[in-house]
């Protein structure tokens, strides 16, 4: 767990060119088995975000109480964005409604800026690379 907390930026920009790389090879078709392949493939990417940010936070917790709910509202954040997002941008028409998609990123930066604000209060500067057994 050290070494994932040592170089987390370094994963999460590999997996952002892995996830641009992969993306720019997709081809945009009307296929269901397309939309479905990039559905789960967004889906894995952002679960490794999340699940990179939880390492994180776990490893400068301070209390272990306040990191569970943080947690518990990084998943329900993430999971409730990714299934708005795919009603959104997979199964209706309203991502041509400008409002509709920058209001859905609005309340995804907000809510997410939420949790993190919640993230750091939990962590002390002083213990930043210090594990606290």
């Amino acid at each position: 767990m050290p070494f994932i907390v040592k170089h987390s930026t370094l994963l999460r920009v590999l997996s952002l060119l892995i996830f641009v790389v992969v993306g720019l090879n997709l081809q945009i078709t009307d296929d269901f088995v397309i939309h479905f392949a990039v559905f789960i493939f967004i889906f894995v990417f952002g679960l490794f975000q999340v699940l990179i940010s939880i390492i994180e936070n776990h490893y400068y917790a301070i209390n272990y109480r306040k990191f569970i709910h943080n947690t518990i509202y990084r998943i329900i954040h993430f999971l409730v964005l990714i299934f708005v997002a795919y009603i959104v941008f997979f199964m209706t028409s309203l991502y041509t409604n400008q409002f509709v998609v920058v209001s859905l990123f609005i309340f995804a930066v907000l809510t997410g800026m939420y949790i993190d604000h919640r993230d750091d209060k939990n962590t002390h500067p002083k213990t930043k690379g210090v594990h606290n057994e």
